[in-house]
């Protein structure tokens, strides 16, 4: 298994929302066989796009957690297990 790189020290480039959203997800370890669904959405608006993550759970019931300024890594994952709590 590749180890994941650390949020902190990844170069200014890299330190996009989405990678952000795909390294929380990835911290999870959601078995694949999980009654949810995890997805990084990104709102390609023209002037302010915004990335989320939506978690869908059994039943289809859509959550929508956005990244908030300061997030990192195991702050949203956090978010993202509340919701699937």
């Amino acid at each position: 298994m590749t180890e994941l790189p650390d949020w902190d020290e990844l170069p200014e480039g890299l330190r996009h929302p989405k990678n952000l959203a795909r390294l929380a997800i990835e911290q999870l370890s959601l078995p694949a066989d999980s009654p949810c669904r995890v997805l990084i959405v990104q709102d390609a608006g023209w002037r302010d796009g915004r990335v989320y993550v939506e978690v869908e759970r059994i039943g289809g019931r859509t959550s929508r957690i956005d990244i908030e300024k300061g997030d990192g890594p195991s702050t949203l994952a956090a978010r993202i297990t509340a919701v699937l709590s």
